[in-house]
Formats: structure tokens, C-alpha cells, sequence
């Protein structure tokens, strides 16, 4: 193709891919194409964009062709929640489902709103809700006639006890109690505990959970499991095992409270024996 200069170019029409344009860099005759001139123009303009976005058209497109994007933006930004207004670590236990669509929001002074699940903030605390969280207290030794784990927090599903060379002063089957914010509860208690020793025993204690350990300064191990069934009613399941002897014994059961379970015991059925050797810890998911 012949190269030419502006002064080429006819006086009327449109200008082609043919047309030719000086570079202007210093006056030299060196000319590039309007087609080369376009193409550097557009490189320029779309940069690193990627194909699906580099017309003016996939642009708008992209932002749903809102001609005040900022304003847009901004009042979907403010209607997000404050970082001082949501405490993700405590949000789960301050809210207690209700029905199907209400969730009442609680914190340490009582009742401070309702959020319906209708809404999608409060979809999204309702689905927070549902996610299981476990909590674990601190490890105690065991010692004196009782070891109490109190303020459980309300919400609880599942409850987990869990003992490590645990032993008594006495023979005395263990007892494991429930309660509430009125304290521990001495009836009502269904179930039973079997020994797996030289023979099978069976043993049953309507004042708790009971578990028999067979003989003074007996060495257990092992997890006592609670579940919410519905309501207050709980069940219970978990095995403890012997390490001076081969001894296993097995627990299950159920009881119903009169209100919401915040507390659990573990003690003896006589009340007189003491712990005096082991470790006990306490965990809790909702």
C-alpha cells in the first residue's frame, strides 16, 4: 500500500482504514494508518479489562444501567449493620426461637426487640441460630461431696460431662442431677445404669442419673452424653469405664424439668462419699 500524507486525504467523506495520518513525533514523514491510530486509541481505553467488559454497553450493563451508581451504592451501604451493633461472639445466645417466623432478641437486661424472619437480616441471624456452637468450661479437679457446673446459658442442646481418673472415698453408685434456676431436681428421673463386671448388675435411682462405680477409690473414665428431646425433657446416655479393674458401666435415661435447664451436679447416691482423685469438665453446644 502506498503511504499518504493529510495533505492526501480528499476534502469531503468519510476517512477509511486507508487513509493515512504523520505521526507528529518530529516532523518526519513516518505516517501510520487511521485503522493503527484506533486500534492504540482502544488498547488504551480498555487497558486489563476483561472481554466481557470492554464495550461502553457490558459496562452498563454490569451496573444495571443506573445512571447514579454512587447515591446507589451508598444507601445499600448504610443500611448494613454496625460493627458495634452486631457482637457475632455473643449473637447466637441472645436469641430464642419462638414460633416458625418470630425470633426475640435478649441480652443481659431482658427482652430488647423482635426481628421476624421475614426479613433478611433477621434471616440471616435465624440462620446463625441453627449453626452448632460448643462451648468448654474450664477443667475442675474433683473433690468435696458435689461438683456443681451452674449458669449454663439458656438455648442449650446438648451437654456433654466428661471424667478423667475420677474416684470417691466410698462405694456409693455416682449421681448425676439436673436443674434449673431453681435449683437441682430430686425425682423424676427414668432409666438405668448396668455393670458389666465378673456378671451384669442393673441399678435404677429416681433422684438422678445414677452410674455405678462398684467399689471405694474405683479409678473412672469416660462421657456421660445429655440431650434436649423437645421442650425441657432431656436424655441421657454415656459409659464410664475402670482403669484398676475390668469394670464397665453403661447409663441411660430421660427426665423432664420444670423449666430450662442452667445447671448440672455430679455426686454420689449416699451423699456422703466424697471425690477425692480425678478430673471433670463440662461442655455445651446449642
Amino acid at each position: 500500500m502506498t503511504e499518504r500524507t493529510i495533505a492526501d486525504l480528499p476534502a469531503s467523506g468519510a476517512a477509511t482504514r486507508l487513509h493515512i495520518l504523520p505521526s507528529m513525533l518530529d516532523g518526519s514523514s513516518k505516517s501510520v494508518t487511521v485503522g493503527q491510530v484506533v486500534d492504540l486509541a482502544k488498547s488504551e481505553i480498555v487497558g486489563g479489562a476483561p472481554e466481557w467488559l470492554d464495550t461502553l454497553d457490558e459496562i452498563a450493563a454490569a451496573i444495571n444501567d443506573d445512571d447514579n451508581l454512587a447515591a446507589t451504592l451508598t444507601a445499600q451501604i448504610s443500611t448494613k449493620a454496625d460493627s458495634d451493633d452486631v457482637d457475632i461472639p455473643n449473637l447466637i445466645s441472645k436469641f430464642e426461637p419462638q414460633d416458625a417466623d418470630l425470633w426475640r432478641i435478649w441480652d443481659s437486661t431482658g427482652l430488647i426487640g423482635e426481628r421476624f424472619k421475614t426479613l433478611s437480616f433477621a434471616n440471616f441471624k435465624a440462620w446463625l441460630a441453627k449453626i452448632p456452637r460448643i462451648i468448654m468450661s474450664n477443667a475442675v479437679t474433683a473433690s468435696g461431696a458435689a461438683i456443681d457446673f451452674t449458669a449454663i446459658p439458656a438455648g442449650v442442646n446438648r451437654v456433654k460431662l466428661k471424667v478423667a481418673g475420677l474416684s470417691t472415698n466410698g462405694a456409693d453408685s455416682y449421681r448425676i442431677q439436673l436443674g434449673t434456676s431453681s435449683g437441682f431436681e430430686t425425682s423424676g428421673y427414668l432409666g438405668a445404669s448396668s455393670v458389666i463386671a465378673s456378671g451384669v448388675s442393673v441399678i435404677n435411682d429416681t433422684a438422678g442419673f445414677p452410674l455405678s462405680i462398684g467399689s471405694a477409690a474405683a479409678t473412672n473414665h469416660g462421657v456421660i452424653n445429655l440431650e434436649r428431646l423437645s421442650g425441657n425433657q432431656w436424655v441421657v446416655s454415656g459409659m464410664l469405664a475402670r482403669s484398676d479393674n475390668t469394670v464397665v458401666a453403661h447409663l441411660a435415661g430421660s427426665k423432664t424439668l420444670a423449666g430450662l435447664l442452667d445447671r448440672v451436679r455430679l455426686t454420689t447416691s449416699g451423699g456422703a462419699n466424697v471425690f477425692d482423685a480425678g478430673t471433670v469438665a463440662i461442655s455445651w453446644e446449642y
